[in-house]
């Protein structure tokens, strides 16, 4: 068991704030992610795991055990870098053995140690090969056995696939995933990727200027973003403001967790998931210049009052084409630029001068570009109201 937790932890840099008031709790076993763009402070609070950095208010727990001050050696962690910072005159065995011998293990355990690890990397008939005779596919996997030989309880990631081209990246968010799982360690992960996030992680945090924005599974971020900020930063979205014409509560969210606790009056209705309390939704009624939308606030905030302003968040994969009007949620408009990749087509919808962005896979309404006769409707799950 290896639980990590941070508490309040603020650094700075002369007069930059990279994190304030940061708090975080990772579970033993998980893959959890970092996500945010340069500067955001993702790669401080790493550092600060390591114990390269103290924290100059704040704590990081351990179990419980408060390592603030601890050096990094006696940590049990191990961190794979960007640069992999492979030993070039070492073979792939010796690599890997290296942190071993540096513990003064057998020379058997070592060998035994080493052969585990290649094999858990699938690289087998590699061992005596060394780092420029590799794929970087496969330095990276060499760096990953290395960081784990140690059987450390926590491994650290600082953007381990920034170097590899776009085809390989994807081919080892998987076996990044799989690796981690099979040794059962606590992993922290970096990256600005939020596609990499989205594939592999337990849970993601989204930074931003220091400060966490959003924790959550990613199927939570991505349809239920808590501000424009992390709407925007994960995957793409449309955004349209628009007035609140009139509020209800709706049903507790207990589809994201079958097995979830529903507490509370009906009127006030909440989901307790684990570790989470996540109030239900409400059923927002919002004007907008291009036609009226039905969605959903499912902040733990005040909901927004008739006459509020709101931003309502519509992916453009939620949107359908159809040549008729739903009862709800459909507006008419022309199809303007089109890109087509032959799986997947991206329109511009245009209605009233406001132009959406509207994905099809496997695009059948090609043909209609700028001719009027479209809708583009929506599901009310898929209107996400946020704070104006």
């Amino acid at each position: 068991m290896f639980d990590i937790r941070i508490d309040k932890v603020t650094q700075r840099f002369g007069d930059s704030v990279a994190l304030d008031q940061v708090s975080l709790e990772i579970h033993s076993g998980e893959l959890f992610f970092l996500l945010g763009t340069s500067g955001c402070g993702k790669t401080t609070l790493l550092r600060l795991l390591a114990g390269f950095l103290a924290p100059q208010s704040g704590h990081v727990y351990f179990n419980n055990r408060d390592v603030s001050k601890m050096p990094p050696y006696k940590r049990k962690i191990a961190m794979v870098f960007q640069n992999y910072a492979l030993w070039p005159h070492m073979t792939v065995f010796q690599n890997i053995a290296f942190g071993l011998q540096q513990k003064k293990l057998p020379k058997t355990e070592i060998n035994a140690r080493v052969y585990e690890m290649l094999a858990m990397v699938h690289m087998e008939g590699c061992a005596l090969r060394k780092p420029n005779e590799l794929s970087g596919g496969q330095q990276q996997r060499v760096a990953l056995a290395r960081a784990l030989a140690t059987r450390p309880q926590c491994l650290l990631l600082d953007e381990p696939l920034s170097n590899l081209d776009a085809k390989l990246r994807i081919e080892m968010r998987s076996e990044i995933r799989r690796i981690c799982k099979e040794s059962q360690v606590t992993a922290v992960y970096v990256t600005h990727d939020q596609a990499e996030a989205l594939s592999i992680a337990d849970r993601i945090a989204v930074l931003s200027k220091g400060k966490v924005e959003q924790v959550g599974v990613p199927i939570d971020i991505y349809k239920h973003p808590r501000n424009r900020f992390v709407a925007h930063f994960l995957g793409e979205t449309n955004f349209v403001s628009g007035t609140v014409l009139k509020n209800k509560p709706g049903a507790p969210l207990v589809d994201l967790n079958p097995s979830a606790e529903v507490v509370g009056a009906s009127d006030e209705v909440s989901v307790l998931s684990d570790d989470r309390l996540i109030t239900s939704q409400h059923k927002v009624l919002v004007q907008t210049a291009i036609g009226v939308f039905r969605g959903l606030w499912y902040l733990d905030q005040p909901v927004p009052q008739e006459g509020d302003r709101v931003l309502l968040s519509l992916r453009p994969e939620a949107f359908k084409l159809k040549t008729y009007q739903l009862p709800e949620n459909s507006i008419d408009g022309v199809i303007g630029e089109t890109i087509y990749y032959g799986e997947v087509a991206h329109y511009n919808f245009v209605k009233n001068g406001v132009t959406l962005r509207i994905s099809e896979l496997n695009p059948k309404h090609l043909q209609h570009q700028h001719q009027m006769g479209l809708c583009a409707n929506i599901k009310m799950d898929d209107v996400v109201v946020l704070p104006f």
